[in-house]
């Protein structure tokens, strides 16, 4: 059986040491993508995202925090752009002021969820959020079955290409597939 692939976190430390005995500074994330990509990930609103793109223009435009080379098992630049779209969400919600809840601070926001931690349980349980280690080749991909198949295609259609529609000559392939799951 091959290896697993390494994890996205040791590969972000293993290129920044890398870069370090190169000698070589690597250019800051694309800090207002990443911001997207998770806010998406997260589907929060388009004012949220826009909120944590204003704070990092003014905060951490080309800050060395966003570099890959201030990369740590504990923190990486990856880490600093989720808390800032966080950070982001508490301020367009007023999340910890004792300002209403109920009443967003910009206009055309949507209302809150009624509960946070629902809101919070139901992005964990996207497929998504989930933890998954995808198949490390084209072998170990044909071998899936079952719930593991249906997991890796729930993950590819909606978090790995979420605005690409099914090839059309794959589309009966599809519908087969979730007649027999």
């Amino acid at each position: 059986q091959p290896p697993a692939p390494p994890l996205p976190s040791w590969l972000l430390v293993a290129a920044a040491k890398l870069a370090s005995t190169l000698h070589i500074i690597p250019p800051n994330v694309n800090a207002e993508l990443l911001l997207l990509k998770y806010a998406r990930e997260l589907m929060l609103p388009e004012e949220v995202y826009q909120v944590a793109c204003e704070l990092y223009r003014l905060y951490l435009v080309d800050s060395p925090l966003l570099n890959i080379s201030f990369t740590f098992l504990s923190s990486s630049p990856y880490t600093i752009l989720m808390t800032l779209l966080c950070e982001a969400l508490k301020i367009c919600y007023k999340i910890g002021t004792s300002a209403p809840s109920q009443a967003p601070s910009l206009p055309h926001l949507p209302p809150p969820p009624s509960s946070w931690i629902d809101w919070a349980e139901a992005r964990l349980s996207s497929p998504c959020c989930r933890l998954m280690q995808p198949p490390a080749s084209s072998e170990e991909a044909r071998q899936l079955r079952g719930a593991a198949l249906m997991q890796y295609l729930a993950y590819t259609r909606t978090c790995a290409f979420p605005h690409l529609s099914c090839p059309h000559e794959l589309t009966e392939l599809q519908e087969q597939l979730s007649r027999v799951m």
